[in-house]
């Protein structure tokens, strides 16, 4: 069998080495701060957690925002490393938009907003584990559009149904508490 010519991609706009490589050669110092920026906020939070356990709602929230500036800052890093600049945006969006909550709450916030912030945030972790659990409401309307989209399978696992399970009582239980 003759072997396929593949010609060379010069296209600079859809060639991803060259893409990288121009990213590195002009924020290459830039790239560098910026991963030792997540080591260090990864290092910091994981010092916190080994040695504080979070005792009231409000240290969970800006932990929890802290994480989420960690994760997008470094979404946002790999993106860029890569050449993908573009793709970039959205968590980087994302990032300052948790950075904004994380500020706001710290300088402003009082303890109210941060529980109405968990409440939320609860609610929301709620309603995804109840996509999981057949026979709900969320299960059906997630199976209707998201399942159909997105070409997910609908097989859990027995252990993971009873993790999921228990996630959700212990969902409901901290919901319940006033």
């Amino acid at each position: 069998m003759a072997k396929r010519f593949q010609a060379p991609n010069v296209n600079r706009i859809l060639d991803p080495s060259w893409a990288k490589a121009e990213t590195e050669r002009i924020f290459g110092q830039q790239l560098e701060a910026a991963r030792d920026v997540c080591d260090w906020g990864s290092n910091l939070y994981m010092r916190i957690f080994d040695n504080h356990e979070p005792k009231d709602v409000g240290s969970l929230v800006i932990l929890m925002l802290f994480r989420q500036v960690l994760a997008m800052l470094d979404a946002t890093v790999i993106h860029l490393e890569n050449g993908a600049v573009y793709a970039g945006q959205a968590p980087l969006r994302s990032m300052l938009e948790a950075s904004w909550s994380l500020e706001w709450l710290l300088e402003k916030g009082t303890d109210f907003d941060r529980r109405c912030w968990y409440v939320a945030f609860m609610r929301a972790q709620r309603a995804w584990h109840r996509t999981m659990i057949k026979g709900t409401r969320e299960y059906w309307a997630f199976r209707k559009t998201g399942q159909r989209a997105a070409g997910v399978q609908d097989e859990m696992t027995p252990a993971d149904d009873k993790q999921n399970r228990a996630d959700l009582r212990e969902i409901n239980r901290i919901l319940r508490q006033k």
